[in-house]
């Protein structure tokens, strides 16, 4: 299925949203760069236990811009993922937004996958804070570790391609950057 209208998508870890200034800068910057979907993790909002935690909780916000029309949606109680699915021009479409922490692993992928395998239909888009290192030319040895094989098996398994390594696949690009550690790829967008 191909879909006859681009769309700007970004994903971005925003740890909370509970600042009426950080969440005008998100709509600001969805007005300015013309971003017709934004899939935002670490949000902090919603259920009561999840801002006592000051983690958690995923959301997606789409632009005026775009007719999306919802038919069904999935959230993950614990704020961990959402799937909504529905139409835009015609298209079928499921977004997924994720946010795995360090150390919930398998568990967690273990429920996304047997989403991705059963609950989307048409184009997938799947994006979120992953913490973890996908990508062959990475220099990091996470990358090789057991549990990131078989992740990337099961992607490979349901059709999943990482559209940034996919497009710039000589690029050393990094989505998360600091000076006490290296620098390591850890939020992916994939679609199929």
């Amino acid at each position: 299925m191909v879909m006859h209208r681009h769309l700007n998508i970004i994903s971005l870890n925003v740890n909370g949203l509970n600042s009426p200034i950080k969440r005008a800068k998100i709509l600001s910057k969805m007005r300015k760069e013309k971003i017709d979907v934004v899939m935002l993790q670490e949000t902090h909002l919603g259920n009561d236990e999840h801002e006592k935690l000051k983690k958690r909780g995923v959301a997606i916000l789409f632009s005026n811009s775009v007719y999306f029309e919802c038919t069904s949606e999935i959230k993950d109680k614990e704020g961990r993922y959402i799937f909504v699915k529905g139409k835009i021009d015609n298209n079928e479409v499921t977004f997924c937004n994720v946010y795995a922490p360090p150390g919930e692993r398998w568990t967690l992928f273990d429920k996304i996958f047997n989403l991705v395998a059963t609950e989307t239909s048409g184009i997938l888009v799947c994006a979120g804070d992953f913490n973890l290192i996908l990508n062959l030319d990475s220099t990091n040895q996470q990358r090789r570790s057991p549990f990131n094989m078989k992740i990337r098996k099961v992607m490979q398994e349901l059709g999943l391609i990482d559209t940034l390594r996919n497009f710039n696949p000589s690029q050393r690009d990094y989505t998360f950057y600091s000076t006490g550690t290296p620098q390591n790829g850890i939020k992916y967008l994939k679609n199929s």
